[in-house]
């Protein structure tokens, strides 16, 4: 492969990044036009609320089947037009006129952002190997932060100087510039040309089919446990479950999905996905509730978290020339660890600048087991094979997200002692995940 020249790696970093950073920014705005949404089409919240929802399922569960189309057509090609269809969807949700065209065009989006996000990261896995691999992943993941961040900033300021349509308006412009970019500054990657087999369409469309269903049953935990509808996706996850075994797993011992570095790197991106979203449900509560804070105290408190969570990225570029993807992950897992017992043990009896110090390290571990999982568990897959290994890595930490949040809900309703309890899992999970890296090769 021709080495990329310096003003050639700042075009890559620019168009594999900057639409995911807007995809990011998009999704948190949304969020917080909720109320508003529901006010204008006259829909209740918990429907309207399905405009995430539907956005994050769609996501997770495309994202397996996304991986292979990237994979067999080519990185570029599905980056292209996943760019332009997240485009038209965005007008679409823009002029929406009843809450369910808007749920269906932001499923839309999220299938379409799961192109971006296989596409974005296999063609990163594709053109960069070792340690310049992680450099550009935790470059990519500074993006990924920095819409996160600005996104609830960008929602209110639109929400309060015009309307919720704007938000997704106010994308649209820099997609189409963006699509025209790509085009010339996008590397383009060898396709198949062989037509795609039976088996390459059902195992991606099953494994997708089963990150649904898992999360499907997340759901109805919290909204209708022990229901009808809970008991029906619960059954439909068992058995697909069971097919999986038995049709793709159970043949694939030899897979490179199935090597030890794979499935302990992507568990470690399921274990910090699982810690960052149950501390982000947790603790508004526990403020709230503990320490009695309004929703601006709440959010000034979480300042650290953020800030930890970007700048850390722009560090890791520079260790990962010092340092292994193995051993960053490692003090990662250890620093998750010891911060959350160090806030279990000291709960509600220390003062508010220790409390933002450990909301600090959280951010900061967090971060550090991220983009090196990523590389940990891609360090051995074949470059054929990335998009679907990249849609692996990513819709198992979609699952670690909403099992995360369902277990910060069902602890806050349910536990005597919810910090306790919440800390003692996230720490159990960590050093499942520490000691699974610690003995891969």
């Amino acid at each position: 492969m021709t080495p990329m020249s310096k003003h050639s790696k700042l075009h890559f970093l620019l168009i594999v990044s900057l639409p995911i950073f807007l995809a990011c920014i998009n999704i948190m705005a949304v969020g917080m036009a909720v109320a508003p949404i529901s006010q204008e089409l006259s829909s209740s919240i918990s429907l309207t609320q399905w405009i995430v929802s539907a956005y994050v399922l769609a996501t997770a569960s495309t994202i397996i089947p996304a991986g292979k189309l990237c994979d067999h057509y080519g990185y570029k090609a599905v980056f292209m037009y996943s760019m332009l269809s997240y485009a038209v969807f965005l007008f679409s949700c823009a002029f929406a006129k009843n809450i369910g065209w808007l749920i269906a065009f932001r499923a839309m989006d999220g299938i379409s952002a799961a192109c971006l996000m296989s596409s974005s990261i296999g063609v990163i896995q594709h053109q960069f190997e070792g340690v310049e691999r992680t450099q550009f992943l935790a470059k990519w993941a500074l993006f990924v932060g920095l819409g996160t961040i600005i996104g609830p900033v960008f929602g209110g300021w639109v929400l309060h100087y015009w309307q919720w349509r704007g938000i997704f308006l106010f994308n649209l412009p820099f997609f189409l510039i963006f699509i025209v970019y790509g085009y010339y500054h996008f590397p383009k990657t060898e396709s198949k040309h062989a037509a795609l087999k039976l088996t390459d369409i059902i195992k991606p469309l099953l494994a997708g089919a089963w990150v649904l269903s898992g999360l499907l049953v997340l759901t109805e935990l919290t909204s209708s446990p022990f229901s009808y509808k809970f008991y029906g996706v619960l059954a439909s996850f068992i058995i697909l479950s069971l097919i999986g075994y038995c049709f793709i797993l159970r043949k694939s011992n030899q897979s490179p999905f199935m090597q030890r570095i794979f499935i302990s790197g992507t568990f470690a991106g399921f274990c910090s996905y699982f810690a960052m979203y149950a501390w982000l449900v947790f603790t508004p509560l526990w403020l709230m509730n503990d320490w009695h804070f309004n929703p601006q105290q709440v959010g000034n408190s979480l300042i650290p978290y953020s800030i930890m969570f970007v700048l850390i990225p722009l560090g890791l570029s520079k260790l990962a020339k010092h340092c292994s993807s193995k051993s960053l992950l490692l003090t990662g897992l250890t620093l998750n660890i010891v911060t959350f017992m160090l806030w279990a043990i000291l709960g509600v009896k220390t003062g508010l600048a220790i409390a933002m110090i450990i909301f600090g390290l959280i951010g900061m571990a967090n971060a550090l087991i991220n983009v090196p999982a990523t590389a940990f568990a891609l360090s051995n897959i074949p470059k054929n094979i990335g998009g679907v290994a990249s849609g692996i890595v990513f819709s198992t930490r979609w699952v670690g997200a909403s099992f995360g949040s369902t277990v910060a809900v069902l602890t806050w309703l349910n536990s005597h002692n919810p910090l306790l309890f919440i800390s003692g899992i996230t720490i159990i999970i960590c050093m499942v995940s520490f000691i699974s890296i610690w003995f891969s090769k």
